[in-house]
């Protein structure tokens, strides 16, 4: 980050703003996002309310999406490596729970590409 984004993204917070990133960049420009975010005064557990509940909260979505309780839709990382004692942890994923069906990491293709159909089908259509 530059001094000033760093700056004025901790400003926008101190006032009151509601920072939200949302995933659907997906890949490098979403993590890179994320990684900055160390660089500034935001805790690990913060930087991961911006990138899940704040998203779903600015949506109005918070009822059904972004955390973790019981009633809400969820797809869950569980990870083997704590991401609130250093956030690049997100990366070390042992597995996903996608739809309530668990599955190994190396039978999820990870990388998108971004021209098929099936990664438009992940985006929501919620302006049609």
């Amino acid at each position: 980050f530059l001094p000033i984004t760093r700056q004025s993204i901790e400003n926008a917070a101190t006032e009151g703003v509601t920072l939200v990133m949302g995933l659907d960049s997906l890949g490098i420009v979403g993590q890179e996002a994320m990684y900055n975010l160390r660089y500034t005064s935001f805790s690990p557990m913060e930087i991961l309310k911006i990138f899940t509940y704040n998203g779903a909260m600015a949506l109005g979505l918070e009822s059904e999406i972004g955390s973790i309780e019981e009633g809400k839709n969820a797809d869950i990382a569980v990870l083997n490596s704590n991401p609130i004692s250093e956030i690049t942890n997100i990366e070390d994923v042992y597995m996903v729970v996608k739809d309530g069906e668990p599955m190994k990491v190396e039978d999820i293709n990870l990388k998108l590409d971004f021209e098929s159909k099936d990664y438009n089908s992940m985006i929501p259509q919620l302006f049609i």
